[in-house]
């Protein structure tokens, strides 16, 4: 009996690893920042779930490409109320480890300027260590490309980074806050991403402005691109032995708050180079994703959902 030959299985579908923070963050509106031992009335509270890991992670998985989190949090109510979120996302928990106390935490206080004082607990995003990062290394090693930001234990991000470097796994780094950034970090990392403002901290690019040095940086640095970001003036990714590439900003509508739009830039451009997109297409997908965010208060709510492929496709 003849029988017709089974079809080649395809490459795995694109999954990306997220290393991941976790705030819960509840903010207090008051009409002007109160003085050392001065109490004052707030006359709004608003609490959301955050922190640079997670946004991107959710980001990253609402524009329809797989997402595996590995998260440090608390035995804690902000915990149970992060399984509830990731459960509502359709985000599976297996790497989601309870290793402390506490999970992170921010409190703040805003005035009628807009204007902010805030305090960040990190609790349990720097309890995430080299048994976790073990427990996680096939997910690592199977993945389309691995993310990481320094929120969390910046040994852990360069433990997965190197696991993934040995598995030949796209390695990108939110190098934010700048402060964590190490030569050995740098050294397995494919892509940096910073802003001007960590560009200028960490490669002395201010004497042209924040890509003024980045031809210099990328002459010594082992990396494949440099991407900066710089507000209102774009974004430009710097690529080895190519021509740098500049994204003009997408408007954003006005009355939002800026603060996430580097979540939402980092979560398309995993998304985009995840699914093997060129960069100008990463570029704009970012920039679009960043703007979504930046046209609201807050961060999860405005993470666009929609495939990669709706997003770029051209309006009609």
């Amino acid at each position: 009996m003849l029988t017709s030959p089974r079809p080649s299985a395809g490459p795995p579908p694109p999954k990306v690893v997220v290393l991941g923070s976790f705030v819960h963050a509840h903010w207090w509106s008051v009409a002007r920042l109160p003085g050392a031992g001065e109490s004052c009335l707030a006359h709004a509270v608003h609490s959301e779930l955050g922190g640079k890991g997670l946004n991107v992670a959710i980001g990253i998985h609402r524009l329809g490409v797989a997402v595996d989190l590995v998260v440090g949090v608390g035995r804690d109510a902000a915990a149970q109320a992060l399984a509830g979120l990731l459960a509502h996302e359709g985000l599976g928990q297996q790497h989601v480890y309870p290793v402390a106390a506490d999970s992170g935490r921010g409190a703040g206080l805003v005035d009628a300027a807009g204007e902010n004082s805030i305090a960040v607990f990190p609790g349990a995003n720097m309890d995430i260590g080299a048994p976790e990062i073990a427990q996680a290394a096939q997910a690592i090693g199977r993945a389309s490309l691995v993310y990481g930001q320094l929120e969390m234990a910046a040994a852990a991000v360069l433990a997965a980074f190197t696991v993934a470097r040995a598995q030949g796994v796209r390695t990108v780094l939110n190098a934010s806050p700048a402060a964590g950034v190490s030569p050995a970090l740098l050294a397995v990392t494919d892509v940096l991403v910073v802003n001007a403002v960590e560009a200028t901290q960490l490669m002395a690019l201010a004497q042209d402005g924040p890509c003024g040095g980045a031809p210099a940086f990328m002459a010594r640095w082992p990396g494949h691109a440099l991407v900066v970001t710089m507000g209102a003036m774009g974004s430009e990714v710097f690529v080895r032995g190519r021509s740098s590439y500049r994204q003009a900003a997408m408007p954003a509508r006005e009355g939002g708050d800026s603060a996430g739009a580097g979540d939402g830039f980092a979560a398309g451009l995993c998304a985009a180079l995840a699914q093997g997109l060129d960069w100008p297409q990463a570029m704009q997908l970012a920039s679009q994703c960043g703007a979504a965010v930046a046209s609201g208060k807050g961060v999860l709510d405005h993470l666009p959902r929609g495939s990669v492929g709706h997003m770029l496709r051209p309006a009609a």
